[in-house]
């Protein structure tokens, strides 16, 4: 992982020393773009018999991920250089998810886990909410419902087949041009 996280931050700071780049950043999906899914679970809350955990839409992402999208952060923070150099488990989430998974509490300091929430006795890492941001389009632009995501930071990676795949990223670029 520290190598892969070099090559990406070396890559990262290529592209920024072009002329004309305002932010750069990357993740292992795009809005409109396939991510990987899978339920959460909240630290502290044991489901009913039957209830299904919220199913969120995941993925990794570089420092300055939201800045380069033009994604609004509404509470708290990004994912940033530092989270992503030291694997921090810490989470951003959408304001979908904060709703379904959060209704009426304030999810900055919340932890929240993939998986099955019965397996509560795994070794399924907890990440803590640092952040909430705006919903964006993520099936097509005509779509107005919006779906719960769950940010990452680009080197942590979920156990399991509940990982999005960092050593595969796509590169995004705002510029002045």
């Amino acid at each position: 992982a520290p190598r892969m996280v070099a090559a990406h931050r070396a890559i990262l700071d290529r592209l920024s020393a072009l002329p004309g780049v305002r932010a750069v950043s990357a993740s292992t999906c795009l809005p409109l773009d396939g991510c990987q899914g899978g339920p959460l679970s909240v630290d502290g809350r044991v489901l009913a018999t039957g209830v299904v955990p919220p199913i969120v839409l995941y993925q990794g992402v570089a420092a300055a991920f939201f800045e380069t999208m033009g994604t609004p952060i509404r509470q708290g923070r990004g994912i940033t250089r530092d989270d992503v150099e030291r694997s921090e488990p810490v989470a951003v989430i959408n304001e979908a998810l904060a709703r379904v998974a959060f209704l009426n509490e304030h999810p900055l300091g919340q932890r929240v886990r993939l998986g099955n929430p019965a397996a509560a006795g795994s070794s399924r890492r907890w990440y803590t909410v640092v952040g909430v941001v705006a919903n964006t389009p993520t099936t097509g632009l005509a779509v107005l419902t919006p779906v719960p995501r769950l940010y990452l930071p680009l080197a942590v990676q979920p156990p399991g087949n509940l990982s999005p795949r960092y050593t595969a990223a796509n590169y995004v670029v705002r510029t002045d041009v």
